[in-house]
């Protein structure tokens, strides 16, 4: 009887499990079960925020404004506060060929709401989401291009619009630089996010140095490390950088290693370069004032 007692237990599929075996494995998975929370609770902490976005592909709406379609289609919304609204189509496809044809008029608009910051943007699903208004009674018209225009240079990152503004999240790096190539490739409006000394996110509407569209031409620079060099122009409440002829050049070296994480750090050149606040309040005064930190571009939320 104590040889039998001293014996280890063990188990068999076919028989009950012994006590002893059964009170060790309901430790051993308790135990399992916390240790598993526990990591993937630490997981999600140590992750980057991917900011503050929205995409309501749910509920549409609709806008009223003036549409203008070059370089990318955007509906200007008068007002005591006028807003511009980038507009895209479902899918990975620029709106342009299906607003082409109510360019420079009165419209509304329906599509699903996306925004980030001080970015909005709205996607069109056919044609027949424009409807042309009567220009007597809407009489509103496209906002001219702001005729001054500012040298600029920065390090940071193409992402394209839509899946940065809230379609996905992340919009940007590496795990959705083929995603962003595709978008890009379709047309969708690239934007150059860059960051100033106090680690604030700004956005810039990326256009050839003649000030067409430049999404096809930085497919191949989406979600790495790139500087870009031109000019600085305000057209309604979005600014638009006009690239120099020469192309983005990619960060290698100890500058690659010196930016960092996706969206991580920019080095801005200094430049007379005014804030979109007061951009007109200081287009005579930029005397002495530099950098990123006066830029004209939409804010982030969240970056």
């Amino acid at each position: 009887m104590s040889k039998r007692k001293n014996e280890q237990e063990f188990f068999v599929g076919y028989s009950r499990m012994p006590s002893k075996l059964s009170s060790f494995y309901k430790k051993l998975m308790v135990v399992l079960i916390l240790l598993a929370v526990a990591v993937a609770t630490w997981l999600g902490v140590g992750q980057r925020d991917v900011g503050s976005a929205t995409w309501d592909a749910f509920n549409k709406v609709t806008l009223t404004g003036y549409l203008s379609v070059d370089p990318y289609p955007v509906l200007q919304i008068p007002g005591d506060k006028p807003e511009s609204v980038l507009l895209v189509r479902l899918g990975k496809l620029s709106a342009e060929d299906i607003s082409r044809t109510f360019q420079n008029q009165p419209v509304s608009v329906s599509g699903f709401p996306i925004q980030r910051g001080g970015w909005r943007m709205l996607e069109i699903e056919t044609e027949d989401d424009f409807k042309a208004l009567d220009p007597n009674t809407h009489p509103a018209s496209a906002a001219a291009a702001d005729a001054t225009t500012t040298p600029f240079r920065a390090k940071g990152e193409i992402v394209d619009s839509k899946c940065f503004l809230g379609v996905m999240k992340p919009g940007a790096g590496k795990v959705h630089r083929a995603c962003a190539q595709l978008c890009l490739k379709g047309g969708i409006p690239p934007i150059f996010v860059v960051k100033n000394s106090d680690g604030e996110a700004f956005g810039y509407l990326l256009t050839r140095a003649d000030g067409t569209s430049a999404s096809t031409l930085l497919a191949p620079f989406a979600a790495v490390p790139v500087e870009i060099s031109g000019n600085l122009q305000r057209r309604g409440d979005l600014v638009y950088l006009r690239m120099d002829d020469n192309p983005p050049r990619q960060l290698s070296g100890h500058e690659r290693a010196d930016y960092g994480e996706s969206l991580a750090m920019a080095s801005i050149e200094e430049h007379n370069i005014c804030h979109l606040k007061a951009w007109g309040a200081c287009l005579a005064t930029r005397e002495g004032r530099s950098g990123l930190d006066n830029a004209p571009g939409i804010p982030f939320l969240g970056l």
